[in-house]
């Protein structure tokens, strides 16, 4: 293994660690929520169904994404191409959610952990697999 796919699997496991903290929120009762979301400034938390459906979801669907991201890292040669859509669709993801958290006005750490970080982090993974030697094709 070279140092680029090292760094590449190290990256790809930080990043698969920390959407799988998402586990934490997933489980969290609606009163930690309302603290959370008025500790923003952003009011109290809703407490309705849908409001519920959707923010459980979403944490449920980053901690998955993270599950994903742990079995890209264990063979980053043989999982390049997932590798590669997910850094391609994830900058195009995070450029939607800066723009959304920004007409949202969502706090400025949010939107830059979110999104340009993000970002940043997508480019490091896609310059990491260029560096990368391929795995030979299957039959």
């Amino acid at each position: 293994m070279n140092r680029p796919e090292r760094w590449l699997v190290a990256l790809l496991r930080l990043t698969a660690l920390g959407t799988m903290l998402a586990v934490v929120p997933l489980v969290m009762p609606h009163a930690w929520w309302d603290w959370v979301h008025r500790e923003m400034g952003l009011g109290p938390f809703p407490d309705t169904p849908a409001v519920d459906y959707l923010t459980r979801s979403v944490c449920a669907f980053y901690a998955m994404f993270g599950g994903l991201l742990w079995v890209v890292s264990r063979d980053v040669r043989r999982h390049a191409a997932v590798a590669r859509y997910v850094a391609w669709v994830g900058a195009a993801f995070s450029v939607f959610i800066t723009v959304l958290d920004a007409l949202l006005r969502l706090p400025w750490y949010w939107t830059w952990v979110e999104g340009p970080l993000t970002i940043v982090v997508c480019a490091a993974i896609l310059v990491l697999l260029a560096k990368v030697p391929a795995d030979s094709p299957s039959p």
